[in-house]
């Protein structure tokens, strides 16, 4: 996540109404919303193969794996976030088209760059995150 983009409050709603129509993607922190950067050669390569390794192992059974442009909603924060990779084996999770609510497993590919931001992650969110690229 990079700063704030806007420094108005939102809530979850108007939050998802407005990224809906924005041009690149956010990423929205109770009431607060974040500009997403775009991700290095390394970064991208090191999620689509943790992607396709789990897309591989889990097919045909109740989970399914998604990458970086699903949306992650984390109740307890009232954040929405777009993982890297994560997983969902959650029957609600179906219905939902434009986000998930239930990960069974989230993976961040860190860099230099975002690894500072690991350890917020995962004491406000409660989120276990396993760390390629050093930093959690």
């Amino acid at each position: 996540m990079n700063g704030p983009v806007v420094k108005h409050e939102f809530d979850a709603a108007a939050y998802l109404d407005w990224e809906a129509v924005q041009a690149g993607k956010h990423e929205f922190f109770r009431g607060e919303v974040f500009a997403m950067a775009g991700a290095s050669d390394a970064h991208v390569t090191v999620a689509g193969n943790l992607f396709m390794a789990l897309r591989n192992h889990l097919r045909g059974g109740p989970c399914s794996v998604f990458i970086s442009d699903m949306k992650l909603r984390v109740d307890q924060d009232d954040a929405f976030f777009y993982p890297d990779v994560f997983v969902t084996c959650d029957e609600s999770d179906r219905q939902q088209s434009h986000y998930k609510s239930s990960a069974s497993l989230v993976i961040e590919v860190l860099s230099p760059a975002t690894s500072g931001m690991c350890q917020c992650f995962e004491t406000t969110s409660g989120l276990h995150l396993v760390s390629f690229g050093g930093g959690c």
